[in-house]
């Protein structure tokens, strides 16, 4: 993940950036983000099919996950276009590194 680009995200994706990081706390596969990513279809749109997995003894998010997803998704709907940009450019540096 563009670890500059997380640190300073543009104005309209700040809680995105906020829930990539703390998504790091969780399995790839059942994390926050990825969940996040296939409510709005970004995953499809990156890579062609969705990518959160829940895992075995997976029990859903606590109230801070669900902050942060709610969050994300208002920065989403207000600016969809943006947020996928600056998603796939988060995306995008880990992909070319």
């Amino acid at each position: 993940m563009n670890e500059e680009l997380l640190e300073n995200p543009p104005s309209y994706a700040v809680a995105v950036a906020n829930l990539a990081t703390w998504s790091t706390n969780y399995n790839f596969q059942d994390n926050p983000l990825n969940f996040f990513l296939d409510m709005t279809g970004l995953s499809t749109d990156i890579w062609g099919s969705d990518i959160f997995e829940a895992t075995s003894g997976f029990s859903g998010f606590g109230y801070v996950e669900l902050y942060c997803i709610g969050n994300a998704l208002v920065e989403y709907t207000d600016r969809p276009m943006d947020v996928g940009r600056f998603v796939e450019d988060l995306f995008r540096q880990k992909e070319e590194e």
